[in-house]
């Protein structure tokens, strides 16, 4: 790859084909989405759905995606299914063009270790490749086209002998152009056999709200439980699928009636689902392996059904009980047995490790639900929480910031905070000015009043709600599931960074919001228009009142505040009713 890339002398600095992971990976927190039957499903053959896997700043998106690069190649490679693995390192702002074409100059190239691919016939277009980008130098339109059509040639040889799998990390650090120019490029992917997974902190919400219409849905009755045969041992995706107790429940149980089936608007949302091409009636995979079809009696069984999506967002969250045991693993693989009974391989105690042993409070464990609590189940929080535990010598000084926002989490929060400030003037002042006003509730303001808020030159120009998210970059969650979508920020400790504003961009745009939010009063003749008709008046008053009483206090004050008026005719100088003067 280095070689090739060497040829055209230049490779875009973003993007990287590896990522290294950590020793200090608990393999608990990523079980429960490589047992997830979406991502199961996903790696099964016939599947032309993305797979977007989404979460705010720090929640392991990186980590996911390196894991599941590995967990592919565990499983897939032995079968001669290629799997590759892009990681935007850095935001791309400028040079977007030549990224894209190093994207798709990397899949190629990395389809090539793969003895099929070597006779494919692609190696003269690729040699006319080289030419266009050095030798003969042409425009980029014409090489991204070059590029474009001898890796789909290379898909179409692969795609009848195997799958490929491509993994494509960090996605929302693309400018929205590329984003979209990248978005054009994996949808016509899966038509080659390829299976995409995206991870992102902003999710896709072209979605629709699906429901299972069989009448029998969430029906106890006979063949519920019946899966339907297959040939076991054709595809090693299928050893990956076991569909758990508590799935079936969650998926098929719900509120119903004496035991019947449940009603439809009760009925659970559903991640992935059937379409029947006839009807449009929505089919559940429990119902469909329970043998049952479509309610219309005209449609033909279960041939006319199709999956109708091209992606499915999966929320990357980690169990409550996951973290705290994560917690517990991490200090005492660190500072030894502190009582906690983690799985962890304990080295001798550390200082702190000594300390706690010898407290008789029970801080040890006091202090991991401490950190779980604050964490609220983000493992980046966890982790620098935990940083600054490791770092301490003793019970007392690990415990002495625990109700502050420590600073390596505020360090963690302006370096994400200049992703924002790095887009476009536009975008900067959107990203700001939608963080400042989210910030007004704890649990987030609707996309409406949002709207409201924002000054006019910014909010005549949203178009969408995916607008306002997009120039948030990740630090806003939407909920898509109602009719009165609200957006708040992806942690509670973040809401707390910004209201006690910490970061100085945001702290000058809670000011803006504020100011251009005030309640309009009669004193400025600028916004006299929202109180009514303005009346201007050039001549004083008419005084209603004496002024109070002067004392001696106050007639200093009074005198040494008011100017001296010029009485000639060149500045003439009238005072007038509400005027500093009688205000003293």
């Amino acid at each position: 790859m280095a070689s090739s890339f060497a040829e055209r002398g230049w490779t875009h600095p973003a993007l990287a084909l590896t990522h290294g992971l950590s020793s200090d990976i608990f393999p608990k927190l990523f079980e429960r989405f490589f047992a997830d039957e979406i991502y199961e499903r996903w790696c099964q053959e016939g599947i032309e759905w993305q797979l977007h896997c989404v979460g705010g700043p720090g929640t392991g998106k990186t980590t996911i995606a390196a894991l599941a690069a590995s967990h592919l190649k565990t499983y897939f490679w032995p079968h001669g299914f290629p799997v590759i693995s892009v990681f935007v390192r850095e935001e791309v702002l400028t040079h977007e063009v030549e990224f894209l074409e190093d994207f798709l100059v990397a899949m190629y190239q990395d389809l090539g270790k793969w003895e099929v691919c070597k006779s494919d016939g692609t190696e003269n277009d690729y040699t006319e490749y080289l030419q266009a980008y050095s030798e003969k130098p042409q425009g980029v339109r014409s090489r991204l086209g070059l590029i474009r059509r001898i890796l789909h040639r290379r898909l179409q040889k692969l795609k009848n002998e195997s799958r490929v799998f491509l993994i494509v990390d960090g996605i929302d650090r693309c400018s929205t152009s590329l984003r979209l120019l990248l978005d054009e490029e994996l949808l016509s992917l899966p038509k080659s056999g390829v299976r995409v997974m995206i991870t992102s902190r902003n999710a896709t919400y072209e979605t629709w709200i699906a429901r299972c219409e069989h009448q029998d849905h969430g029906d106890p009755e006979e063949g519920l439980e019946e899966d339907i045969e297959e040939d076991p041992g054709e595809d090693p995706g299928e050893d990956l699928e076991e569909d758990s107790e508590e799935d079936s429940s969650v998926r098929e149980g719900g509120a119903g009636e004496e035991g019947s089936s449940i009603y439809y608007i009760a009925r659970e949302p559903l991640d992935v689902f059937l379409t029947c091409k006839e009807c449009k009636s929505v089919l559940c995979f429990p119902c469909f392996k329970a043998g049952r079809v479509c309610g219309n009696r005209e449609c033909q069984g279960n041939t006319q059904l199709y999956e109708d999506y091209d992606h499915v967002d999966v929320q990357l969250c980690t169990s409550p009980d996951v973290v705290k045991e994560f917690i517990a693993w991490d200090l005492e693989r660190e500072h030894g047995d502190l009582g906690l009974g983690s799985s962890a391989r304990k080295p001798p105690l550390s200082a702190l490790g000594l300390s706690f042993r010898n407290d008789h409070l029970g801080r040890a464990q006091a202090t991991v639900d401490e950190i779980h609590d604050r964490a609220n189940g983000h493992i980046g929080l966890a982790k620098a929480r935990l940083d600054l535990v490791h770092a301490a010598q003793s019970v007392e000084e690990a415990r002495q910031y625990r109700y502050q926002l420590p600073s390596n989490i505020v360090s963690m929060y302006e370096a994400a905070i200049k992703a924002v400030e790095a887009q476009s003037p536009h975008q900067r002042d959107l990203g700001l000015k939608v963080i400042a006003a989210a910030g007004r509730q704890p649990n987030g303001v609707s996309v409406r009043r949002i709207q409201e808020l924002l000054p006019t030159s910014l909010a005549a120009k949203l178009r969408s709600g995916e607008d306002i998210l997009e120039a948030a970059k990740g630090f806003l969650a939407a909920t898509t599931r109602s009719d009165n979508p609200h957006l708040a920020f992806f942690h509670k400790a973040f809401y707390k960074f910004v209201t006690q504003r910490y970061n100085e961009s945001l702290q000058n745009a809670i000011s803006e919001l504020a100011r251009d939010n005030l309640p309009k009063t009669d004193n400025s003749y600028r916004e006299a228009p929202m109180m009514g008709k303005p009346e201007v008046r050039f001549e004083p008053g008419t005084i209603t009142k004496e002024p109070a009483q002067i004392t001696p206090d106050r007639l200093k004050r009074t005198v040494t505040l008011m100017e001296k008026v010029d009485e000639g005719p060149s500045r003439a100088y009238i005072l007038r009713q509400g005027t500093r003067a009688w205000r003293i």
